[in-house]
């Protein structure tokens, strides 16, 4: 296992499982050399075309394949590798990692060079293999932009030896190893899709890549192929569990939820028929998940996401960086923390000695398991109760008809913030307070619910606070009004 990063784990491959199935995508099955080739032609037509070891290398597409292939490359031409989803502005990332060359469908606004075409990354190049040149694993080998809930992104730097770290402790929890099939849903323009990647290729274990997340798809590989592992957010959970009332396939040893919070309202019925739910808790900075819970082993509660990976430390402080008992930041410390983000001072950017402090609030128990409580930075105080909107959100998308929601406080006199919920989906609003009676404490019950066609979020995807805090001032009821408001 001491194959240098990144690539030298397909060169371990290579030697060791020559011909047994390293991707398997939509429209092909490659072994190791096969894919090794692949990139040897690949690397030639890009150095053809300007291509320069250690300059970034981008790919700004939603197809999962052409991302994976984007990688591989990078790591056989010595190149950082920086994805991009079509919805992120690409001009301001690629100034940040240094000007990269690119794959994408258009130019846009981007300046400098014009993007190769995409159908490159898509079948084999004529040209005669170029040599690869890998990078050196103390070098930044990735960039990931990481925005939060709400302003510009940021590019996170990881160097192979950090990925490394990541990839080495996720492995040892989650069993992955050698004949092992990994089913990746994720987007490969984040880290959690990314990870997926680089732990198949480290444990020499199959990926079987999807183009995008579609729940009946992904139902149908799981029964169809010995899938092993699985990674997806809560969401995706939930649409996957809709599909049918089976139990999970035999071969499936490891469920990876994280992403955002799981409620007990998704897990709990996906536990009693068996599915192996392993409720992680990460982050782009940390280089995927940093915690690990074997729900069905170690007994679960809404909000455990498990205990610290090995070589991982996590405690909890207050805002001065103290340590606290109870409830605070989480801390982080470990070889898996990144470099810092691109376009700062310094490497240490973004870490405070050493260390890595969220904007989550969490708390550690006796036996050292990590519990979330919620955002610092996001906390709505309605009547003294401080309420976290992802934690809220996860509840109330339980509710039929519901296709996303979103919660944001409005200013109220009397009770300082009253909960309000953006809805889309078929329900009404009447039905939705109805389900919220009888399922949400009052304390955390939406008093205000507006129907939307579409919830604000981050060029990431993920929920655009700023954004829904501005369109339900918009939509608040003038005083004369009532509106959707219940007591």
């Amino acid at each position: 296992m001491g194959a240098e990063p990144l690539y030298g784990w397909l060169q371990r491959a290579v030697r060791e499982r020559p011909h047994e199935a390293l991707l398997i995508t939509d429209t092909e099955t490659l072994d190791a050399l096969a894919v090794q080739h692949r990139l040897g032609t690949l690397a030639a037509r890009c150095r053809a075309a300007g291509l320069i070891g250690g300059r970034t290398l981008a790919v700004q597409s939603a197809d999962n394949r052409q991302l994976a292939w984007g990688a591989l490359l990078a790591m056989y031409a010595g190149c950082p590798f920086l994805p991009l989803s079509p919805a992120q502005e690409a001009a301001p990332l690629l100034a940040a990692a240094g000007g990269a060359r690119w794959f994408a469908a258009d130019a846009g606004a981007a300046a400098g060079p014009a993007p190769w075409p995409l159908d490159w990354l898509d079948a084999p190049a004529d040209e005669a293999p170029a040599a690869a040149a890998p990078l050196p694993a103390a070098a930044v080998q990735l960039y990931v932009a990481s925005s939060g809930s709400g302003g510009a992104p940021r590019l996170v730097k990881h160097t192979g030896a950090g990925l490394a770290a990541a990839v080495g402790a996720s492995r040892r929890r989650t069993g992955l190893g050698p004949g092992d099939l990994w089913l990746g849903c994720l987007p490969l323009a984040h880290i959690g899709g990314l990870a997926i990647l680089l732990r198949c290729l480290h444990a020499g274990a199959t990926l079987r890549l999807l183009e995008r997340f579609d729940a009946g798809r992904v139902h149908d590989e799981l029964y169809a192929r010995p899938v092993t592992h699985l990674s997806l957010v809560p969401a995706m959970l939930a649409r996957l569990l809709e599909q049918d009332d089976a139990p999970p396939p035999a071969t499936l040893r490891c469920v990876l939820v994280g992403g955002g919070p799981l409620s007990a309202a998704v897990a709990e019925p996906a536990l009693a028929r068996g599915w192996p739910l392993c409720p992680v808790y990460g982050m782009t900075e940390t280089a995927s998940h940093v915690t690990f819970c074997n729900a069905r082993r170690d007994g679960w509660s809404e909000g455990d996401v498990g205990v610290a990976l090995d070589g991982c430390h996590i405690d909890v402080v207050d805002a001065q960086g103290r340590p606290v008992q109870g409830e605070g930041l989480i801390r982080i410390r470990g070889p898996m923390l990144m470099a810092g983000y691109a376009g700062d001072a310094g490497p240490g950017d973004g870490l405070r000695d050493g260390a890595f402090v969220s904007r989550d609030i969490g708390r550690l128990d006796a036996d050292g398991r990590l519990h979330l409580a919620g955002r610092a930075d996001h906390l709505i105080v309605s009547g003294g109760v401080n309420l976290d909107p992802e934690r809220l959100e996860a509840r109330l998308a339980a509710c039929p008809g519901v296709d996303a929601v979103a919660v944001t406080g409005i200013a109220d006199p009397e009770w300082g913030q009253r909960v309000a919920a953006l809805l889309s989906g078929p329900v009404e609003p009447d039905a939705f307070l109805a389900w919220c009676r009888e399922h949400i404490d009052s304390a955390q019950r939406p008093r205000l619910v507006f129907k939307t066609e579409h919830l604000p979020a981050t060029a990431l995807g993920k929920p655009d606070r700023p954004a829904i805090a501005r369109l339900a001032r918009r939509l608040h009821p003038s005083p004369g009004d009532q509106g959707r408001l219940r007591p």
